[in-house]
């Protein structure tokens, strides 16, 4: 019998093929927002069948749906959340099967609806309910914390999954576990860069995700580069996974045994790990190693991006490993962390600690004229030390003596007159004449100046 060329699709068949379309979560998002809008339908006891409704009467029941919208415990939706339900009506509408060619989000015929939605967007701002819940980015602390827990050293079945499986997620900037139950030993391949002769993991197949549909052509996707002598190089870690799957199960991500020698050849069974457990991949790491808080298998993707926006990439770079379509997606990684709020607070704090120094440095005087030094008097030239000192040429005794003639019997009272007190005291210069005979620097004309002591009695 003669093998058909083409193939015979059903009706039926067909439009389960154009369904699929879009991704798995992009549908489930679809359905859950047209059930919520034929709940409330049914309980103001209108036809559900919002899909066959005309322009006008889908304008007046999206405006009251948006202002009256609630959920099941009474309490508003997040802000987030709502705009979620909205584009995922719009989709919903121009989908499979309806196919409507509308656009209820920027079409005039729904002008009133948005209205509506938009002060319904104003409440819940004003409510609270108007934050935005990114995923965390895995901190550089906790991210050393993982590396070096028992969870993901490299010497033993389970442990050796964990860290390969967080380096394809952190490297390749997976979105959550977004293909990961589909991965088979061929969906990476461990390559030689011919510049520098080093090793790198590339992604080798083609995969339909969010971002990428049917239509697209560009290949996106990071690479996983080696780090010779490292003892986290994701190569070496990769290379020793591979050896170690059991030959007969195709999939990349298999059950570790329970039970095993170094010296095995196998670690793995011949079954694969189920989706619920690659869904629960990083919570379980968080709490295993003990981590600051519980992170999801999106933070790696966010950690990922976030360390390449730090690192100053541009974002065309970014876009080519991320895999996002437009710029303006790749804002949510751009965002200020603690860490970086932290150092701007400190910065802050420093900057009003130093403007505060001089004025909370020391008190303000009470009496400010008993510091206040006297004005200098007019020193004739003729009876300065310093002219007599230049003029002298016996030597430096000879200067000595001069100087000291000049300070011989002066009264210490006369030159503080002004910072008398009752705790300060003076005494007139007795043993002037006792000066040191070693030279003190510094010198003028070959003469040497003594050392003039003063003491100060202060009683207390």
């Amino acid at each position: 019998m003669a093998t058909k060329r083409f193939a015979s699709l059903t009706a039926d068949e067909i439009e389960k093929k154009k369904m699929l379309i879009n991704s798995k979560e992009t549908i489930k998002s679809n359905q859950k927002a047209a059930r919520l809008l034929k709940a409330y339908l049914k309980a103001t006891d209108e036809d559900e069948q919002f899909e066959e409704y005309n322009s006008g009467k889908l304008n007046e029941v999206l405006g009251h749906f948006y202002m009256n919208a609630r959920k099941q415990d009474g309490e508003h939706y997040k802000a987030t959340s709502f705009e979620n339900t909205r584009h995922a009506l719009n989709r919903h509408l121009n989908g499979v099967p309806y196919s409507r060619k509308i656009d209820i989000i920027k079409d005039p015929e729904f002008c009133d609806a948005n209205e509506c939605f938009k002060a319904a967007l104003a409440e819940l701002k004003r409510l609270g309910k108007g934050s935005v819940d990114h995923h965390p980015v895995i901190n550089e602390t906790d991210r050393m914390k993982l590396y070096e827990s028992i969870i993901m050293i490299p010497d033993a079945p389970e442990a050796l999954l964990n860290k390969v499986q967080f380096d394809i997620r952190l490297y390749f900037c997976r979105r959550s576990q977004e293909n990961m139950h589909g991965m088979t030993k061929s969906t990476f391949k461990v390559l030689n860069d011919p510049k520098t002769g080093l090793k790198y993991v590339a992604k080798c197949e083609d995969e339909l995700t969010k971002n990428h549909r049917g239509n697209d052509r560009e290949s996106t996707s990071g690479v996983m580069p080696e780090f010779p002598g490292s003892p986290y190089c994701p190569v070496k870690s990769y290379e020793t996974y591979i050896s170690k799957l059991h030959p007969l199960c195709t999939s990349l991500w298999q059950r570790p045994k329970e039970s095993f020698n170094d010296d095995d050849t196998i670690w793995y069974c011949n079954s694969r790990l189920g989706e619920k457990t690659l869904a629960k991949f990083m919570t379980k790491l968080s709490e295993g190693a003990k981590l600051s808080q519980i992170y999801t298998n999106h933070s790696i993707r966010a950690t990922g991006a976030t360390i390449l926006t730090k690192s100053m990439f541009n974002p065309s770079q970014k876009m080519a490993v991320t895999g996002h379509k437009s710029v303006q997606s790749l804002t949510v990684y751009q965002r200020t962390d603690t860490e970086e709020k932290i150092a701007m607070g400190h910065a802050m704090g420093k900057s009003l600690a130093t403007q505060n120094s001089a004025v909370l440095a020391l008190p303000a005087p009470e009496n400010s004229t008993l510091l206040a030094l006297p004005p200098p008097e007019t020193v004739n030239e003729s009876t300065s030390i310093v002219p007599m000192i230049e003029e002298c040429g016996d030597g430096p005794s000879a200067c000595r003596s001069v100087a000291i003639s000049e300070l011989q019997g002066l009264n210490i009272s006369d030159l503080f007159a002004d910072f008398q007190s009752s705790s300060l005291q003076t005494e007139t210069i007795a043993n002037i004449s006792n000066v040191q005979n070693k030279p003190i620097l510094p010198a003028f004309s070959g003469c040497t100046i003594g050392t003039i002591n003063f003491n100060f009695n202060v009683s207390k």
